[in-house]
């Protein structure tokens, strides 16, 4: 079996944590080829990983070997993965406004992968609204479309919706 967490619902941009990852064979036999893959999400900056595993870009990966079936309450392994919110989350993230981590469990036990995820509320993104003023009457107002020499100015309006402060 495999569980994930990191003991918290949302952060916030600079914020640094841990997933736990917990990986068990509560089976009657030995679990042979065990290796776990934890893609981090796009935002999270990858600061630990456990002794014996590598991080691969937005991956951690664990090579473990055999685990000894235990059955029912057996002992876990646990794989602890320091990460920082850092930002930017991609587009799919975003657009949720949720940040989901998954890791999968591979083995003879489990050839296709057994998954576990643990996901959290992305901090407030900056909203950028921009507004046109058109100081030209041979221009359309509000769409910009110039047809003449004078000019006209442009003025945008930048609003920090979320609970960071925002510097240049």
């Amino acid at each position: 079996t495999i569980t994930k967490t990191d003991g918290r619902t949302a952060f916030q941009i600079g914020d640094r944590f841990d997933y736990t990852v917990r990986v068990s064979n509560q089976g009657w036999t030995d679990d042979h080829n065990v290796s776990v893959v934890d893609t981090v999400p796009t935002g999270l900056r990858i600061d630990s990983v456990p002794s014996g595993c590598t991080a691969i870009s937005q991956a951690v990966i664990c090579n473990l070997g055999t685990l000894v079936g235990v059955p029912v309450g057996g002992p876990y392994l646990s794989l602890v993965i320091g990460v920082t919110a850092v930002a930017p989350f991609d587009k799919a993230s975003q657009d949720a406004g949720t940040a989901t981590n998954t890791v999968q469990l591979k083995s003879d036990a489990c050839p296709a992968g057994c998954n576990a995820s643990d996901t959290d509320i992305l901090p407030a993104s900056v909203g950028i609204i921009t507004k046109v003023n058109t100081n030209d009457a041979n221009s359309t107002p509000g769409v910009g479309l110039h047809v003449g020499p004078d000019t006209f100015t442009y003025t945008y309006e930048v609003t920090n919706t979320g609970a960071t402060t925002l510097f240049d």
